[in-house]
């Protein structure tokens, strides 16, 4: 248990810098001083990939791929691919309606697939999440503002509420995302008195924010979030959010904040896999079966829940693998 108490700490810590990381980039975001999207952002920050990754083609299989049969062919390739490099574990990847299938195999003979590894695909995840994202702002004025904004026409907004339309999705729920973090900053200045964000910071401080305007790089944006001076400030902005979720400022406000915490999550976890950072990986899988449960999202709730307790235990259950999965498993270069 102190293993397990351990990792969930680091994963705590993780999501918090991913957090802090994220709220400077929206303070730092001027597109006049170049600093470049959120995309981009984690991208130019993180660190480049060592090698690229091998794409390689199992042969095909001419039957549906939610049948067993299918399921248990496609392991078995998997097992071969894996045996002719040498590495002791498969570990495969599959979204939920081939994971459905795929579990009950391996509960089934988990002699036969005790060195198999299922993790749950990222991207149908990120889709599903904004499905119930979509069903959570149903009639609330969501839709509204995306018409209004023009981010959207009304016949693909049904495919942004979704999550069928993945593109289409990430941009409008990242745009209205900035929008409302910039609007709660108004806000927050409002509320401390200030006429402009870090005027309060001293000089040193404000050279380094400038110099990470002026070039972002994962140096720099480190040297920004340790030190105190800005990580304090970054906080007590996140202390001003805390309070306007917890409805200190209204009901409308904290409504909003869920909405815009829900759209991070997704965002964190696309982060994970972009930086190939698996405590924050982990983290982010374990907070996200609460909106599953609360929309009537059963299947991921369910297997998210599942699947964050085997992440917890792997080093019990599989020992070795976890040093794998870190080996960018959940991630493509």
């Amino acid at each position: 248990m102190a293993i397990e108490k351990d990792r969930h700490e680091d994963g705590l810590e993780a999501f918090n810098v991913s957090k802090w990381k994220n709220i400077l980039w929206v303070f730092l975001c001027d597109v006049e001083r170049g600093v470049p999207g959120w995309g981009g952002f984690v991208s130019v920050t993180g660190d480049p990939p060592q090698h690229l990754t091998t794409i390689g083609y199992y042969p095909a299989i001419h039957n549906p791929i939610t049948e067993y049969k299918t399921v248990k062919e496609c392991l078995r390739f998997a097992e071969e691919a894996t045996h002719q490099v040498g590495q002791e574990y498969t570990i495969t990847t599959f979204d939920l309606g081939v994971c459905m299938k795929a579990y009950p195999l391996i509960w089934k003979e988990p002699e036969m697939y005790q060195k198999h590894v299922i993790l749950i695909g990222t991207f149908h995840l990120t889709c599903a999440h904004f499905h119930m994202i979509g069903k959570k702002m149903d009639s609330c004025g969501l839709t509204d503002v995306l018409l209004e904004a023009g981010l959207v026409g009304s016949g693909t907004v049904y495919g942004v509420l979704s999550g069928k339309n993945y593109s289409h999705a990430m941009v409008c729920h990242k745009t209205v995302l900035e929008s409302l973090e910039r609007l709660l900053i108004k806000r927050f200045l409002e509320h401390t008195g200030e006429s402009k964000y870090f005027n309060s910071l001293p000089e040193t401080a404000k050279v380094k924010l400038n110099e990470m305007k002026s070039s972002s790089t994962k140096d720099k944006l480190n040297d920004c979030i340790i030190d105190p001076d800005i990580l304090g400030y970054i906080r007590r902005y996140c202390q001003f959010r805390e309070e306007v979720s917890n409805g200190g400022f209204g009901k409308t406000g904290q409504f909003w904040i869920a909405y815009m915490d829900a759209v991070w999550l997704a965002l964190q976890l696309h982060e994970s896999v972009k930086r190939n950072d698996f405590l924050l990986y982990a983290e982010c899988i374990l907070c996200m079966p609460d909106l599953f449960f609360a929309y009537s999202g059963q299947n991921y709730a369910w297997y998210l829940t599942m699947f964050s307790v085997f992440i917890a235990n792997i080093d019990q259950t599989h020992t070795g693998a976890l040093e794998l999965i870190k080996l960018e498993a959940f991630s493509v270069a």
